[in-house]
């Protein structure tokens, strides 16, 4: 790069130009030159360039001239003392134009003629760029932030400003560097031909070990070539600084928050960093661990004074030296941030931790809670600290903190009893005024307020256990009470007895304190059987987890009656609780610890507080004061109301009174009587005075003396008992002797019966007609409300209203009758059982109701002339059910000559025929009269003759009303019946067959035949075998049967090997015992006229 030395010796061109003239004189004439040296110079010029030739008159100019035509050419300085014919030396000049090829021309100064030179090649030099020195544009030439995109100038000749293949790099040049880093920019093109500007690129390096992020050589390269540097020594080095900045300006005061710094050039190995947060009053700081080369963490300190706004600087530690050993960290460097060396920062107040996530609800001595935080206001009383239920929104706890309990990194709270649902999680927040603060870190800001209980203690025996009727008191062992004055009704403490979905709650529960709760235990007996149960402690709706055992036992505590009978029978009912309902008791009477002693049977209990026994007799009459106790099983009842639990009550058998009847029911003005009697008789007289607990119902004999040798009297003595009104009432008896007076309460209960009033006394109905009406009231005030049932028989009637409700006394109801069928009925009206109405329990009243069958005539007028016969059609509906004889009748029979009756037998639907025929002019009315006596009536027409009785009666007694050989043969029973008239004296039996089967009625076959057919609700399909249209009085139905044998077979299937139709009249009489539908019944007239 330096310019070719002279030299004394005649170089090569020297001498083969010296030749030359010589051989050639002709040339000597002539000035050239062949050779330029050097071939390559820099554009700062300065360097010596030797051009060979022959030069005879030593006058010569070099100039450079550019390639560009329109550039002008570039002078050379003449060496003047280094002249010689056949070299010229002239010093480069700067060249002040873009590095490039340039012509070498040299110029004779005396005739201004340009030399000619070797041509070509030969004649040019190439000038090459150079650069000696920046400048920076903003900020130090010398170095720059490792962010890049600062600007410095770099000074040169030779620059072409119109290329734009320029690169500025900067080469890491450390000797400690592992790394030969190089970092650059994009191409850039020249200001001009003498500056260039480098804008620096980012330095994503490692840190060096010293205070820089790196140090560089600055090269510049123009399309890959490098440009010499000539400038001063290191000029051309270039120091990249440490830039930073945060990536949040405020972050909680609270110890272990993160925040990053970002920026370029930090060292990752070597080098520690450190943040300071710096003010007035505090500086705190924490080391910053190196993600990469391009971002710290800095793990924040505890802020332990009040929340502000601060300046944070970043310090580089020195620990390593060039060889990268550890040596004592002692040189500090702040780094320069993004504005300036400080940067603000603002801490903001936090909570970040607790001393405790759990306390009693309550406790004896008030608990402490520790908050734990940053940037707390030392000395405010402006904090809060609120509990909140994550299950029940509403159970919230706030507690103001003392200002003397707050510092600028914790807050000490005096916590308050909990109130609500224990040993569930709360939500934990504390408030700055109305603002809560944030709670930062892992630590869940949620608090348990605990409450647990372990036993309890019973202290009467049995333990773990007690009476059924309850009213023990339970202590209850535990932690975080609270007293109930405090609690809202909700959530109140209780607890409770349970066995599986049974359960009861105490009758009172107390706390007593914070460790200690009183349940006094219920009346479990009064609506379940004595089980063992668990004992659980509730709270409000909450259920504490821990349970325990509890066994109710059966228990009693009273007498119904504390005195009886001797003779026993007296209703003795104990009262107790927790009875089984499915096990059976027995009662004791003792006297004198067992000496003597009595047993009643054994019983279940009514329900699971009451037994009811009978007292048995007691044959001791001078050791009457005896004890009662009561086993269920081998096992003694627990006595409530004694000291000693299984102790019996006091009992004393007394004189007592037999009566004949306990409840009677009478119907006002009636008069019943009853017998009563002492249950034991002694020497001295027994006075039984009667009591009536209302003499305006009923009154009776006042008092009735018993002496000893009454007790031959096997009823005892009457009593009469008067009933004056409707009502009820009860009969106690006060038997007094020597030993005292002893009243037998309600012995006897009469009802004065109450009953309905009709407004008519019966009705009668004819089909087709309008219904007909009667009232019902009553005749008795009612307590409540009664309601009756208004129903008729055999389905004759309809009746409305069917039921009806009195409200007053004082009502009446009107009932609808119609007819529907024809027969003889009764309306019953009934009272439906109410205890509040007692004299109407048993009360009916009946009103009889004709229902009249329907004779229809073919007319119901006829004009007969002189000499002239008519028939009249007749037709029943319904048809009859049994046999009916009809008798005309007229009003006037002189004038008219008719048929005397006519006959229908059961169930016969057709028309009969009457014939009438003209006697003599006149008017007249003609009616049917009815007559239909029952079965039995019609076989018993002829019964009352001596011959009759006397074959019915040996038939009966002798041969068991067998009719078996009736059905068999003729023979059989013609044999039979002669023998029966030879044992009754009678010519002839036969005759009397219809005797014989009515003076069975009352015989085992015919009772079997009857039964059958009630059991069987008195089926007519038992009862009827097919009839035909053939009518004939003398069978039962007046009407022969369709088929005989089937007949016969029909009353043989009513009882196994029996044929039961001998006995048909008896069984229908049984189920029918009236009359037939038509007895009685009389028809609507037929007028006739006779001309």
């Amino acid at each position: 790069s330096s310019s070719s030395s002279s030299s004394s010796s005649s170089s090569p061109s020297s001498s083969f130009l010296l030749f030359g003239i010589l051989l050639f004189p002709c040339l000597a004439s002539s000035q050239f030159w062949e050779t330029a040296d050097p071939a390559f110079t820099l554009a700062s010029g300065g360097d010596t360039l030797i051009v060979r030739g022959y030069f005879p008159t030593l006058n010569y100019t070099c100039s450079l001239l550019p390639t560009g035509s329109q550039q002008s050419a570039i002078a050379c300085q003449v060496l003047g003392t280094q002249q010689t014919q056949t070299e010229l030396r002239y010093t480069v000049p700067p060249w002040p134009l873009a590095a490039q090829e340039a012509t070498v021309q040299i110029t004779d100064a005396s005739t201004r003629k340009v030399l000619r030179g070797p041509g070509g090649a030969s004649e040019r030099i190439t000038i090459m760029p150079v650069w000696s020195s920046k400048s920076a544009t903003a900020g130090a030439s010398t170095g720059g932030t490792a962010q890049g995109s600062q600007t410095f100038t770099v000074n040169g000749l030779g620059f072409d400003r119109d290329s734009s293949n320029y690169v500025c790099k900067f080469v890491r040049y450390e000797a400690s560097s592992p790394t030969a880093d190089i970092a650059q920019n994009l191409p850039f093109q020249p200001m001009n031909n003498a500056e260039l500007v480098c804008s620096t690129p980012t330095w994503t390096f490692e840190g060096s070990t010293d205070d820089y992020a790196g140090k560089a050589i600055l090269l510049i390269e123009k399309g890959g070539q490098v440009v010499v540097y000539q400038g001063a020594s290191l000029g051309n080095q270039y120091f990249f600084s440490t830039v930073w900045k945060i990536s949040q300006s405020t972050a909680y005061s609270s110890p272990g928050q993160t925040i990053t710094v970002q920026g370029y050039g930090f060292g990752t190995l070597r080098d520690q960093y450190l943040c300071s947060f710096e003010s007035t009053s505090l500086t705190v700081q924490s080391k910053a661990m190196s993600v990469s080369s391009s971002e710290l963490h800095c793990v924040l300190p505890g802020w332990s004074t009040k929340a502000q706004t601060v300046d944070l600087v970043l310090y580089k530690i020195k620990c390593r030296d060039s060889n990268y050993q550890v040596y004592n960290c002692t040189t500090q460097v702040k780094l320069q941030g993004t504005q300036n060396v400080r940067t603000s920062f603002q801490f903001l107040t936090s909570i970040h931790n607790f001393s405790k996530f759990s306390s009693y609800a309550a406790d004896s001595q008030p608990s402490v809670l520790t908050v734990y935080g940053g940037g707390l206001n030392s000395g405010d009383s402006n904090y809060t600290i609120q509990f909140k239920s994550l299950l029940i929104a509403s159970q919230i706890l706030i507690i103001p903190i003392q200002a003397s309990d707050v510092t600028g990194s914790l807050m000490r709270v005096t916590l308050r009893e909990w109130l609500f649902t224990p040993n569930q999680l709360c939500s934990l927040t504390v408030f700055y005024a109305s603002s809560s603060i944030p709670q930062v870190g892992n630590v869940n800001a949620e608090f348990t307020f605990m409450s647990m209980w372990y036993d309890y203690q019973d202290g009467i025996p049995p333990l773990r256990g007690g009476a059924s009727s309850g009213n023990e008191v339970l202590t209850i062992s535990g932690n975080g009470f609270v007293f109930q004055r405090q609690l809202e009704v909700s959530e109140q403490y209780f607890c409770s007895f349970s066995s599986g979905a049974m359960q009861l709650k105490a009758s009172a529960s107390l706390v007593k304190s914070s460790t200690e709760i009183t349940c006094v235990t219920p009346d479990w007996g009064a609506k379940y059987t004595a089980m063992k149960t668990v004992v659980s402690l509730h709270k409000g709706n909450y259920t504490y987890p821990n349970t325990a055992e509890y066994e109710f036992s059966p228990s009693w505590s009273s007498l119904s009656i504390t005195y009886g009978a001797l003779s026993g029978g007296e209703v003795l009912s104990v009262f107790g609780s927790g009875l089984n309902i499915s096990a059976k008791y027995k009662c004791k009477f003792s006297f004198n610890q067992d000496e003597v002693y009595a047993l009643s049977d054994e019983v279940y209990p009514f329900d699971t507080t009451k037994i009811v026994f009978t007292t048995p007799r007691w044959g001791h009459l001078t050791r009457n004061n005896v004890r009662i106790y009561i086993f269920e099983g081998d096992r003694k009842l627990i006595n409530e109301l004694e000291s000693e639990l299984f102790a019996g009550i006091m009992f004393r058998y007394v004189v007592g009174i037999r009566v004949s009847a306990p409840r009677l029911t009478i119907r006002p003005p009636d008069v019943e009587h009853i017998f009563i009697q002492p249950d034991t008789f002694s020497v001295t007289p027994i006075v039984i005075k009667i009591i009536s607990s209302d003499g305006s119902v009923a009154n009776t004999t006042s008092e009735v003396t018993f002496q000893r040798e009454d007790q031959s009297l096997s009823q005892g003595k009457k009593v009469s008992i008067y009933c004056a009104r409707p009502g009820a009432v009860s009969l106690s008896f006060m038997v007094s002797n020597s030993d005292g007076s002893n009243l037998f309460s309600d012995k006897v209960h009469v009802i004065c019966s109450a009953g309905f009033l009709f407004s008519q006394s019966e009705l009668s109905l004819r089909p087709g007609s309008p219904s007909a009406n009667f009232t019902v009231s009553l005749n008795s005030e009612i307590i409540k409300i009664l309601t009756i049932q208004i129903s008729a028989d055999h389905n004759l009637v309809t009746v409305s209203p069917s039921q009806f409700t009195f409200n007053r006394s004082n009502e009446s109801v009107q009932v609808s009758v119609s007819w529907s069928a024809a027969g003889k009925t009764k309306i019953a009206v009934r009272a439906i059982a109410d205890n509040d109405n007692l004299v109407f329990q048993q009360s009916t009243s009946t009103l009889d109701v004709l229902c009249q069958p329907q004779i229809i005539f073919s007319s119901d007028y006829l004009r007969l002339n002189s000499g002239e016969t008519r028939r009249i059609s007749v037709r029943l509906s319904p048809p009859s059910s049994l046999p009916v004889v009809f008798k005309l009748q007229a009003d006037s029979p002189d004038y008219l000559a008719f048929d005397p009756q006519i006959f229908f037998g059961t169930n016969i639907s057709g028309v009969k025929e009457v014939t009438v025929r003209h006697v003599k002019a006149g008017k007249t009315t003609l009616r049917l009269v009815g007559e239909s006596q029952g079965m039995l009536y019609k076989l018993s027409l002829n019964c009352s003759q001596d011959e009759a009785r006397r074959c019915s009666e040996v038939f009966t007694n002798s041969y068991g009303c067998d009719f078996s050989k009736f059905y068999k043969s003729n023979n059989e029973w013609s044999l039979l019946m002669s023998q029966i008239s030879d044992a009754a004296g009678v010519k002839d039996c036969s005759g009397y067959l219809d005797c014989l089967r009515y003076s069975c009625c009352d015989s085992p076959p015919s009772l079997r035949c009857s039964k059958a057919l009630l059991d069987k609700q008195c089926s007519l399909d038992l009862l009827l075998p097919p009839l035909s249209k053939v009518e004939d009085a003398s069978f039962d139905f007046g009407v022969v049967p369709l088929d005989q044998q089937q007949a016969v077979r029909l009353y043989e299937e009513w009882v196994p090997a029996l044929n039961c139709m001998p006995f048909v009249p008896c069984a229908w009489s049984t189920c029918f015992p009236e009359n037939g539908n038509y007895d009685g019944v009389v028809s609507g007239g037929i007028t006739v006229i006779s001309l």
